[in-house]
C-alpha cells in the first residue's frame, strides 16, 4: 500500500515509475535523483525525507541538506516530526543543521508574539517547549534566547521551566530568577508549573526547589525519543 502512495507522489512530480521499477531500483540513486531536481520544492523535500526513512537511508550529507531546506522553507510541522525520527540517529545530533532545526522549532512560536498573548498562541508556545525534553542535545541549543523570549511575552512559568536546562549558564539563570521574582508570586508560579505537568511536561519539582531554596539544580536528562 505504501508503495502505491509513493508512486502517486512520484507521479505528482512527473516521475514515471511503475510498482516494479520502484521496487527494483536503487533507492539511494532514487532519492539522490529526486533531490537534485526537486530540493527546492516542499513536495520534493518531504518525498525525499519519507523515502529515506522508509528505506533506512541515513547519509549525513543528505540529512543535513534536508534539514537546511526544511528550515529555509519554515516547514515547522515537518521539522518537528523529522527531528523526532532523528533522535535515533546520533551521528547527526551535533551537526549545525540539527541544532538550527531544533532552535527554529522551539523559537518560532515566540518570534512574532506581542503581549498580551492570546490563549491559542500561548498554547503553541507551550506545545513547542514541551518538545525540549526530547531533544538529545538540549544543552547545546540557544536556550538563553528562548528564556528571554518567554520573559518578553510574560510567560514566566515557561522561563522557569527552562532553569534546569540552564544550570551551567549562571547569567541566564540569574536573569530568569530575577524576572520571575519581580513579576509573579511564587504560589501562582507553582500553580502554573503544576498545570504544565498536567499538560504533559516532565516533572518540574526541581524548578520549585531552585526557586524556593536558591540552590542550583542538576541539568535535565533528555529523553532520546518521543
Amino acid at each position: 500500500m505504501r508503495s502505491l502512495v509513493y508512486l502517486a507522489r512520484l507521479e505528482g512530480l512527473n516521475l514515471p515509475y511503475s510498482q516494479q521499477s520502484l521496487e527494483s531500483c536503487s533507492k539511494v540513486s532514487l532519492v539522490e535523483g529526486i533531490w537534485r531536481t526537486f530540493k527546492h520544492s516542499p513536495e520534493g523535500i518531504t518525498l525525499v525525507r519519507d523515502l529515506c526513512i522508509e528505506y533506512q537511508i541515513w547519509s549525513s550529507q543528505l540529512w543535513t541538506a534536508l534539514l537546511d531546506q526544511l528550515c529555509s522553507h519554515s516547514m515547522l510541522k515537518e521539522l518537528t516530526t523529522t527531528l523526532t525520527v532523528l533522535n535515533s540517529q546520533p551521528h547527526l545530533w551535533n551537526s549545525p543543521q540539527f541544532l538550527s532545526a531544533w532552535n527554529l522549532v522551539l523559537l518560532s512560536p515566540f518570534t512574532s508574539l506581542v503581549p498580551p498573548v492570546t490563549p491559542e498562541k500561548a498554547d503553541k508556545c507551550r506545545q513547542a517547549l514541551k518538545l525540549l525534553h526530547f531533544c538529545p542535545t538540549a544543552g547545546d541549543l540557544n536556550l538563553t534566547t528562548l528564556a528571554q523570549e518567554c520573559v518578553r511575552v510574560g510567560m514566566f512559568e515557561l522561563a522557569a521551566m527552562l532553569l534546569p536546562y540552564l544550570a551551567t549558564n549562571t547569567t541566564t539563570v540569574d536573569m530568569v530568577k530575577k524576572e520571575v521574582e519581580c513579576n509573579v508570586e511564587l504560589g501562582e508560579l507553582s500553580t502554573k508549573l503544576r498545570e504544565l505537568e498536567n499538560d504533559g511536561f516532565p516533572s518540574l519539582a526541581n524548578v520549585d526547589l531552585m526557586l524556593k531554596s536558591g540552590i542550583k539544580s542538576e541539568p535535565c536528562q533528555s529523553s532520546p525519543a518521543l
